[in-house]
């Protein structure tokens, strides 16, 4: 593994009162970078946030304001964006923020001289149904608003990548999950966090499908320690059109069953009780579509997975059973 001297950086993260930017944040904040969070109301996320973050205004609208917000910034980890069901409700909305408003904010950081700007997008935008060998080379041809939202935001980061006008790499984040940085983030409907949480409120785990569906999952502890990562080598080296695409995700996709089987003994081996297992009818006939999420790029960058999966269901398990029990 190739070892980097840790550079202090001055790091804005948008979206950092969010699930993965919160999480983040945090971890970047404990590595001594100086944060910056970026947020719609300033107010709310300092009454959220237990952290010694500088948090401003983020007005999408407002040129001067997004300059403002990135002069003296080394680093931009941009995680803001509207989720899967929002972008259903509304797809313009959809393309106007995940696709503009990345290209409002791109644009404000070449004109302070950023250095470095960091796209979370999703590895969605290969396909609805993620299946077979997924690599950065695929091509993306998933139509859903989420995808194509985030296509647009992706296609801006690396075009001015491509004309050297800043370090653009585009993070493509398989199903991400873990505990959340306070109570109010919008993350239950995703599927590990949305079981740690019925086994705590309900003492069951109900997947409505048959659960042979293959997804890859990683843990929130991971993606801030390839963030990390990625941080200090690209601070090194420049970024090239071969490496501003990176597959973020882990080593091993499982089906959605033996997920579940994993936090049902986790939360007897943590909390004590076994949460009943309740799942759709199983079609064994019909053989489970295999799933490998390349991740070898980022692999042949350096970076070692840790791969805590274990560790961040029982740190999940605990947080919802401190919030959520009604015990």
């Amino acid at each position: 593994m190739k070892i980097y001297k840790k550079n202090k950086l001055k790091i804005l993260i948008t979206g950092g009162s969010g699930l993965i930017g919160g999480r983040i944040a945090n971890y970047l904040l404990k590595q001594g970078h100086q944060i910056v969070i970026g947020s719609r109301n300033d107010i709310q996320t300092r009454v959220y946030l237990n952290m010694e973050a500088e948090i401003v205004q983020t007005n999408w609208n407002d040129k001067r304001e997004l300059q403002k917000i990135c002069s003296g910034v080394d680093v931009i980890i941009h995680t803001a964006g509207m989720n899967s069901q929002d972008c259903v409700i509304d797809p313009i909305g959809a393309l106007k923020f995940n696709g503009l408003g990345t290209a409002k904010l791109l644009h404000a950081a070449i004109d302070q001289n950023v250095s470095k700007f960091l796209y979370f997008s999703t590895a969605h935008v290969y396909t609805k149904n993620l299946v077979g060998i997924i690599n950065e080379a695929t091509c993306p041809i998933n139509l859903h608003p989420y995808a194509t939202s985030h296509l647009a935001g992706e296609n801006v980061v690396l075009a001015a990548n491509e004309s050297h006008l800043i370090n653009g790499i585009v993070l493509r984040l398989s199903n991400g999950f873990g505990v959340p940085i306070h109570p109010m983030v919008n993350c239950w409907k995703l599927f590990v966090n949305n079981l740690c949480r019925q086994a705590v409120e309900t003492k069951r785990l109900v997947i409505r499908a048959s659960g042979l569906t293959m997804r890859n999952f990683i843990p929130l502890k991971e993606i801030c320690h390839a963030v990390d990562f990625i941080i200090q080598s690209s601070t090194q080296q420049k970024s090239t059109q071969n490496n501003a695409i990176i597959n973020l995700g882990s080593n091993k996709s499982v089906t959605l069953l033996e997920m579940a089987i994993l936090v049902q003994s986790r939360c007897r081996l943590v909390l004590g009780f076994e949460p009943e297992l309740i799942h759709g009818k199983q079609n064994f006939e019909k053989q489970t579509m295999e799933l490998d999420y390349c991740i070898d790029k980022l692999r042949k960058m350096g970076f070692e997975s840790s791969m805590e999966m274990n560790q961040e269901i029982d740190s999940l398990l605990i947080y919802c059973y401190t919030n959520f029990s009604k015990v």
